[in-house]
């Protein structure tokens, strides 16, 4: 058995169940399942994943670009818009 630490409803933490410490009044160890981990948050007493961030590649439209470029001030300009 394993427990997580939270607080509010982030889990800060997890460790054994035999190896959980004392804490402060506004932390609280949790039961949890093996699965969870600190990626999770507890809301309303379930675990939830919290999805990662969406990754957004600057580079959409680059190899357009390079390839539409046909002077070196074309690419110039190209490298000029990729590193702002």
């Amino acid at each position: 058995m394993r427990k997580a630490l939270i607080h509010a409803e982030r889990v800060c933490q997890i460790e054994a169940a035999d190896k959980t410490f004392p804490v402060a009044p506004e932390l609280r160890w949790v039961d949890c399942p093996d699965d969870v981990t600190t990626q999770h948050t507890y809301v309303g007493g379930v675990f939830v994943v919290v999805p990662p961030p969406p990754v957004i590649d600057g580079r959409a439209g680059l190899r357009e670009s390079l390839a539409a470029a046909t002077t070196v001030a074309d690419l110039k300009a190209v490298l000029a818009k990729m590193i702002g």
